[in-house]
């Protein structure tokens, strides 16, 4: 979705192990795609920004809706394919989840 809509902004192709896209940031116009997309989620802007974005950045700058149901993984099947317990992925109280990564705190 992320990569849809980058290149709904403007030019976008493929680089190294990610892709060489326009900057997201709408107060930064590109004459040439400044911006870097990790294949992992996230991206930095080489040029006048010069910051990085998290995956969450992007998903409100790009105005684009992100959900575990449209891309058909549920808690069980993520569970399954990295051999954890659905216990462990469910957030709690006592576990701190930032950019969808959760973790104990302490």
């Amino acid at each position: 979705m992320i990569l849809a809509a980058s290149e709904l902004k403007g030019r976008v192709h493929e680089e190294r192990k990610g892709w060489r896209a326009s900057c997201p940031n709408s107060e930064h116009t590109d004459r040439r795609p400044s911006f870097f997309l990790y294949p992992i989620g996230g991206g930095r802007c080489s040029s006048q920004c010069d910051q990085y974005r998290s995956t969450t950045d992007l998903v409100q700058l790009l105005g684009v809706h992100l959900s575990l149901q449209e891309c058909g993984l549920t808690l069980a099947d993520l569970s399954v394919a990295k051999g954890l317990p659905e216990e462990l992925l469910i957030p709690t109280p006592d576990k701190q989840c930032v950019e969808g990564v959760c973790g104990c705190k302490g």
